[in-house]
């Protein structure tokens, strides 16, 4: 097993410290990105701070020997935000002798004090898409303090400076709305300006969907979704199913025949992991796919209805109007670029 030590902040002493593990020349790397090379394993590490009050670790690989990564929190009091997409995660704070493990999809918070320190654990050939995004408490709330008024009472309690000593964990519920947002982020080349904004972007909507489920994780912690693990992975699967099918899918049972689950136990799962029916995700696919090709496609009307899997241009144009607050044609003309 190998230790490394790294700093909660800044995320560029992370980057630093998995050159010096990965034994490479870092004038070779540029931030935020970092290849895992064939001798340590395979995959990318990417490390992005934004401003001064928000930190992202996130691996996409695999190690080939087992590394425990010890998170040392030395300036300043923290709130992590914790995920993994692809299978199981082990944590643990401070020095405890017993690791958690976060199962597949499953998100969880935690808070840590200057000087305090928690673990993550990464076992041997064992494929992660997992991040640490970590909140400095007081510069968080500062650069927001315009709208600490609204602040729950919920978050408050998380977000407060609170005992100067003292850990906060929070096992939370299963999410898919996290692991499609994860999925959206491809490590490639964040290089340019427009790119790490993306970035940036996407690590706030992470951020916010975690501060979401936690609330109703503690609003409904009498009304948890009682899902196996097998449902879990079969209610992604008919996630998946749709996006890649929804010229093709016509109704939820459908959907719950490809996945193995009658269409009660799909619907209930879609509530629980998404906060929306199965109809509702499949318009919003819908909607999205069509967007998407009014832009960039010179696809009719017409074409772009039967894309989505929908028979009325009529019903089409009613569906885009509730959503976007205009028609197809007229979006249509207005992202349409002046001919030279």
């Amino acid at each position: 097993m190998k230790l490394i030590k790294i700093s909660i902040f800044p995320a560029s002493k992370t980057f630093e410290k998995f050159v010096k593990y990965f034994r490479v020349e870092q004038s070779n790397y540029k931030l935020p990105i970092l290849d895992i090379p064939e001798h340590i394993g395979e995959g990318n590490l990417l490390a992005l701070d934004i401003c001064n009050d928000i930190s992202l670790i996130y691996l996409n690989g695999c190690f080939n020997d087992e590394v425990v990564l010890r998170f040392q929190n030395e300036a300043t009091n923290s709130l992590n935000f914790i995920y993994n997409y692809k299978s199981s995660i082990h944590h643990k704070i401070e020095d405890e002798e017993c690791w958690q493990e976060l199962d597949q999809f499953q998100h969880a918070i935690s808070s840590s004090y200057m000087g305090g320190a928690h673990s993550v654990k990464l076992e041997a050939k064992k494929n992660y898409s997992s991040y640490i995004i970590s909140v400095s408490k007081s510069a968080y709330l500062s650069n927001r303090k315009k709208y600490s008024n609204t602040i729950t009472r919920h978050l408050k309690s998380i977000l407060d400076e609170g005992k100067s000593d003292s850990f906060f964990f929070h096992t939370g519920s299963y999410s898919l709305a996290i692991a499609d947002i994860l999925k959206s982020i491809f490590i490639g080349e964040y290089t340019s300006f427009e790119q790490i904004v993306y970035l940036e972007a996407k690590t706030h909507e992470l951020i916010n969907s975690h501060l979401v489920q936690y609330i109703r994780d503690v609003e409904n912690k009498n009304k948890k979704v009682h899902l196996s693990s097998y449902e879990i992975k079969a209610i992604h699967t008919a996630a998946l199913y749709i996006e890649s099918n929804i010229s093709k899918i016509k109704t939820v049972s459908q959907v719950a025949k490809h996945v193995g689950l009658n269409s009660n136990k799909l619907q209930h799962g879609f509530k629980g992991l998404y906060g929306t029916s199965v109809h509702n995700f499949i318009g919003n696919i819908r909607m999205n796919k069509a967007s998407d090709l009014l832009i960039h496609s010179d696809d009719s009307i017409s074409e772009i209805v039967l894309n989505i899997g929908l028979n009325s241009n009529s019903y089409f144009s009613k569906l885009f109007k509730e959503k976007y607050q205009i028609s197809p044609s007229i979006f249509r003309k207005r992202i349409e670029l002046p001919s030279d």
